[in-house]
């Protein structure tokens, strides 16, 4: 998400997490960013309008184990000084 730092806002709008055991030692979170979600995500925001794409973040522990789903909503949207040029 290199791309987005000077172009775009984006932050945490929403979460919800569901816990599955408790999580012990060093945890990893993992969600894929597809080509075709950054397509929707940059076709929905190239007017300037806001976009929340939702995630699902997987968290494991460190045998591969299944802790948490986490729910994600982002807020996104272009810089105003960017709107119209990409």
């Amino acid at each position: 998400m290199g791309y987005f730092k000077n172009h775009y806002y984006v932050w945490d709008k929403a979460g919800s997490i569901n816990y599955i055991k408790p999580g012990k030692g060093k945890l990893v979170a993992e969600f894929n960013l597809t080509e075709a979600k950054l397509a929707s995500i940059l076709a929905a925001t190239r007017q300037g309008d806001k976009h929340f794409p939702e995630f699902d973040v997987l968290v494991k522990d460190h045998k591969g184990e299944l802790v948490a789903e986490i729910k994600r909503t982002l807020y996104v949207r272009q810089r105003k000084e960017r709107r119209g040029t990409l």
